[in-house]
């Protein structure tokens, strides 16, 4: 039922861009773990410049796709980014639950558009089950975050630099094998 809506075909825009991500996405991580005095405020900021960049670098895969190989969900995907990174840098000073509550949303989206992407594309990418592996752990993250948004702003931080640094390595190691996968 999925075949045919969302069409991953490898490519080095798209090999780049994952690499890209997975880079931006431990930076952010290491940000956060490295910077022991850092506020919910700042880590607002950060959060919304990293999406606003990832929903940028998603939205410029999609412009620049051809036609035929126009991946709705990459389209999604650079909207919601785009908005939560806009949400966060508007109103950075919210209250932690809101922040939680925001980042927990946009996982759970981001999650399920992963495993969409990664089930439609188990016939045209060897790799698929990265992508699989990537969407499970953000959606169990959104889910946490959303169900549980009060149990405390710092171990959210650490789980979601965690969540960043594993799935950024899984971008990374996409990115890789996409170029791979191009170049032969």
């Amino acid at each position: 039922m999925l075949e045919g809506t969302i069409v991953v075909i490898p490519a080095k825009p798209t090999g780049w861009s994952l690499i890209l991500r997975g880079a931006l996405a431990v930076i952010f991580a290491l940000v956060i773990l490295v910077w022991s005095n850092i506020t919910v405020a700042t880590v607002v900021v950060i959060f919304g410049l990293f999406t606003l960049v990832d929903g940028a670098l998603s939205l410029g895969l999609w412009f620049n796709s051809s036609k035929s190989t126009k991946n709705p969900w990459l389209l999604v995907l650079g909207i919601v980014s785009v908005l939560a990174g806009l949400f966060a840098m508007i109103w950075p000073n919210k209250t932690a639950i809101i922040v939680v509550l925001m980042i927990g949303w946009w996982a759970l989206i981001l999650g399920v558009v992963q495993l969409i992407s990664a089930l439609a594309a188990r016939k045209v990418f060897p790799f698929w089950w990265i992508g699989l592996v990537s969407g499970a752990i953000t959606l169990a993250l959104g889910l946490w975050l959303v169900l549980a948004p009060g149990s405390g702003i710092l171990t959210m931080l650490i789980v979601i630099a965690t969540f960043l640094i594993l799935a950024g390595l899984v971008m990374i190691f996409e990115g890789f094998k996409t170029l791979r996968s191009v170049s032969t």
